[in-house]
């Protein structure tokens, strides 16, 4: 038995060396970058499946992931920032009479508009975006809505393409604490 371990000690410490530099590469990548993916049914954009570059915070446009502790702490959240420092959050509630209910092919059914978001961008390239806001998900649940004001800074505006986004224009600003990295979608 001894002679077996003595002539493979030199594959052993070989295989020892390699775990070893397998787990301090593992180490490293999984400090500087992490995934994420999309759960069925919460799809605010084709992508399914993102890499995360952990400490990178994110331009104006790019995509985003942070931890949305208003909501759901434990999930990973991706958006795209919408609003940064200086912007302006402008908010106009319908009253009830001047509601409309709006009807979407992929729920099958319709939602009733509360009320407006408007971001008014520093930036006169970006200009000024418009999101709806919903008085109600498509459980039924009330929806909230942010308030206006100035985005101070080290806060962020996020949201995405999606009519029906769940994002900034109901549950706030992001705060750049929450903020993991820049994600970048893959498939």
């Amino acid at each position: 038995m001894k002679l077996f371990f003595f002539q493979r000690k030199k594959l052993f410490l070989y295989s020892l060396a390699v775990l070893l530099l397998f787990f301090i590469l593992f180490n490293y990548l999984s400090s500087k970058t992490s995934i994420a993916l999309t759960i069925k049914g919460q799809e605010c954009f084709p992508n399914r499946f993102w890499l995360v570059r952990k400490g990178v915070v994110p331009e104006r446009g790019e995509y985003v992931a942070f931890k949305n502790h208003k909501v759901d702490g434990r999930a990973t959240w991706i958006k795209i920032i919408s609003g940064k420092e200086g912007d302006r959050v402008e908010v106009i509630e319908l009253s009830d009479k001047d509601r409309f209910r709006v009807f979407f092919d992929e729920i099958g059914g319709e939602l009733t508009v509360r009320g407006y978001v408007f971001l008014h961008s520093i930036d006169p390239l970006n200009g000024t975006q418009v999101f709806e806001a919903f008085e109600k998900d498509t459980r039924g649940r009330e929806l909230p809505m942010i308030e206006g004001g100035r985005i101070p800074g080290g806060k962020y505006f996020v949201s995405s393409p999606a009519v029906r986004s769940y994002d900034s224009r109901y549950w706030g600003l992001v705060d750049e604490s929450e903020i993991i990295g820049k994600a970048y979608p893959i498939f």
